[in-house]
């Protein structure tokens, strides 16, 4: 499910100031899924991880350290303080398993950081705001940065 990992899709510096800046009131212990060369989060975790020998330059920023899939996420039930999700762009919006796992691991009250070109839609999850953004040098295209507040329960509960 989903794109395999490619090293050139890097952050760029205005990618990390945003997010920075976003990222401030974010609980820990914090995951990142689909975490790429991102050093963001305390829990990184992508379909594959780099080392310093296949990438030098992409080990440098920062890779995953957990291997898995994101819509099968290897994490007990609410145990994340926050989420930041940055999916790959060939991801099938219109399903909602990615968004479900996110909000399995999330603690209540957790915040969610969704980055991708569609906002999701849970009843267990509240928007709190969205901003477009412009990511990307050689091909740049526009993604919504949406922070969700996770509800006082798990999504069993709802459906």
């Amino acid at each position: 499910m989903g794109s395999h990992f490619n090293v050139s899709w890097f952050w760029t510096k205005k990618d990390y100031e945003n997010l920075e800046r976003i990222l401030t009131s974010f609980e820990k212990p914090m995951y990142h899924i689909c975490s790429g060369v991102s050093a963001i989060g305390d829990i990184r975790l992508d379909r594959t991880c780099i080392n310093e020998h296949s990438d030098r330059r992409a080990w440098l920023q920062g890779s995953c350290n957990v291997l898995g899939d994101m819509i099968h996420l290897p994490f007990k039930d609410g145990i994340a303080g926050s989420v930041v999700c940055d999916p790959p762009y060939d991801y099938n919006f219109t399903d909602n398993r990615l968004i479900n796992e996110l909000i399995r691991i999330s603690k209540p009250r957790a915040k969610i950081l969704f980055i991708s070109p569609w906002i999701p839609k849970s009843p267990i999850i509240q928007l709190k705001e969205h901003e477009l953004w412009l990511v990307g040098k050689k091909k740049p295209y526009y993604k919504i940065a949406s922070t969700f507040f996770k509800a006082n329960g798990q999504l069993g509960d709802y459906v």
